[in-house]
């Protein structure tokens, strides 16, 4: 279950002096009420606060949510659910006629709570429009009295004041509020992605309009962009995964083992396709497969794909994360100026193969030359460049046979918009595809299918690894 994470902007919008007045609008099932209840939870490190529940009472709300128990107490949620304006606090019963009954009840219990003298006290409402319609009075005018009176408390006291409002449409309490918080949900490639649209947070600078979030494990998790970096620092102890089945060779990433049950199969083809705006985010799905393949017992080839530096990639981001006795068992062939004389033995040149089959026959040599099961990492945007989709694409099923009656593992790197990437997706064993959504890269199943999965790039005792985190 992953950490709570919630925007460093909104954080620090409800850490301000004094107290802020907070909207969070959306429709039903964009996770409002996950996300506020998580926002309690980050700032009890702090402080305490009020939840008014005018949906779900708080045995409800412990058990579909039950990371909530241990940090908000029972005495801390007001259940709002009876109508007729009956409010249930630590097991009594309150009764209000009117606005201001209601709002002289939470701040009774702000007092007993000892919420008004602690730092970032906090009172949420969930939701606005339920509370409007259990006050049994002119509608219009409830709305506008609770609002004024809420709004005076929270400044009096010096309380935050969060309210959910149940649509996206702008109203006059867009206005009064300090800051507006938007949830959405919408549908990408048949999965569903929730995003948190930062409106207004006054005096705070918005770094990131947009944020794609999670409620994996029941919590709100806001996924922020990321660079891919990686210390390079050389490890003392090196990874070593095993994949579940002997059939297969692990990945080097135990989530995407998962996701590919249980790993990579040895003799099969796998795509993995980098969509638009990807950039180099790409490369830890081919270092990692290699480092893990280096300490295993394999070796490995790359042939490698267009903008990247096979003796960087190499000595930067493969050999400190090596075991020593395993470094010369990695290859290269790569596009390059350098002399053929000049080169050091483990880079091949690619321009001595002449042609696509030509090239096929380079790869076989190395193989033999490492005499292991080998992990065979080809881009396929430098491939394509010099021999042409038509000449590629009649020479793949020799590719395929020859892996198939083999030990050997091939992943295909291509890039969206080549010609060979849709027909690439039609011969392989697996195909993963990378693809940014508000700046943050996740990874989507094809073959075999799954949802979406925001990819994590951090740096453990033994080397650089991914954590992949399920959009849900």
């Amino acid at each position: 279950m992953g950490r709570i994470r919630i925007p460093t902007e909104v954080a620090n919008f409800l850490k301000q002096e004094g107290s802020q007045r907070l909207l969070v609008k959306g429709d039903a099932g964009t996770g409002k009420t996950i996300f506020v209840l998580s926002l309690l939870r980050y700032l009890s490190r702090y402080s305490q606060g009020v939840y008014v529940s005018t949906r779900v009472n708080y045995e409800d709300i412990y058990r579909y949510t039950p990371w909530v128990k241990d940090k908000i107490q029972k005495d801390n949620i007001i259940d709002a659910t009876n109508p007729e304006g009956t409010l249930l606090s630590m097991e009594s019963e309150l009764r209000y006629n009117s606005a201001g009954d209601f709002v002289k009840i939470i701040a009774d219990k702000c007092r007993l709570l000892n919420v008004l003298n602690m730092k970032y006290g906090c009172v949420i409402i969930d939701s606005w429009e339920s509370l409007v319609s259990n006050i049994p009075y002119s509608k219009t005018d409830t709305e506008i009295q609770l609002e004024r009176i809420l709004v005076d408390l929270s400044r009096e006291m010096k309380v935050n004041l969060v309210l959910i409002v149940e649509n996206s449409e702008v109203t006059r309490l867009d206005y009064v509020a300090d800051g507006v918080i938007l949830m959405e949900k919408k549908l990408h490639h048949e999965n569903r992605v929730r995003t948190m649209v930062l409106r207004k947070l006054r005096g705070i600078k918005i770094v990131n309009p947009v944020y794609p979030f999670t409620l994996d494990g029941g919590k709100f998790q806001a996924l922020e962009p990321e660079s891919v970096h990686f210390k390079t620092k050389k490890s003392k102890r090196f990874r070593k995964i095993r994949a579940s089945s002997s059939n297969n060779t692990s990945s080097g990433m135990r989530d995407l083992d998962n996701l590919l049950g249980g790993g990579l199969r040895k003799g099969s083809l796998n795509l993995l396709e980098v969509g638009s705006g990807v950039g180099f985010a790409y490369i830890p799905f081919i270092t990692l497969p290699i480092i893990n393949a280096l300490n295993t017992g394999m070796s490995a080839i790359i042939a490698v794909p267009e903008g990247i530096n096979f003796s960087l990639l190499k000595e930067k981001l493969v050999i400190p994360f090596v075991k020593p006795s395993a470094r010369d068992n990695f290859l290269a062939v790569e596009e390059t100026y350098i002399p053929e004389n000049e080169l050091p033995p483990q880079i091949t040149p690619l321009s001595i193969a002449r042609t696509h089959k030509d090239f096929l026959d380079l790869l076989e040599v190395l193989r033999e030359r490492l005499n292991n099961p080998v992990l065979q990492v080809v881009g396929m945007d430098n491939v394509e460049h010099k021999y042409g989709f038509s000449n590629i694409q009649s020479d793949m099923g020799r590719v395929s046979s020859q892996n198939r009656s083999s030990q050997n593992v091939t992943m295909l790197v291509a890039k969206e918009g080549q010609d060979i990437t849709p027909h690439l997706g039609h011969i392989c064993d697996t195909h993963m595809r990378l693809e940014t959504i508000n700046k943050c890269v996740f990874i989507e199943g094809i073959i075999p299918k799954t949802g979406l999965y925001h990819t994590h790039f951090y740096s453990s005792s033994s080397g650089p690894a991914v954590k992949l985190t399920p959009l849900l």
